[in-house]
């Protein structure tokens, strides 16, 4: 983002999420607003953990895996093919 546009802006540097924040983060939001059942849910941020730290992705991933072997193969593709953060 250009300097003078960011200038009007207060920036702000957060702290990542630990992996146990981030395993509570996204199963609450899987949860409570995607209607997840808790225990994929659970498993859904516990994958996800493993190639993102957004819990948008996990998101995502709930909004298209009914099952455990859905979000297994899901995963899958990202590590082949998605551009993951985790290094």
């Amino acid at each position: 983002m250009p300097k003078e546009l960011l200038s009007r802006f207060r920036v702000l540097y957060l702290p990542e999420y630990t992996k146990e924040e981030f395993i509570h983060a996204s199963t609450k939001v899987l949860v409570e607003r995607e209607n997840v059942a808790s225990d994929l849910a659970a498993y859904i941020a516990e994958q996800t953990w493993e190639v993102s730290r957004d819990v948008r992705e996990a998101v995502r991933i709930g909004k298209i895996c009914r099952s455990r072997d859905e979000v297994d193969e899901d995963i899958r593709l990202i590590r082949r093919y998605g551009a993951t953060i985790v290094q």
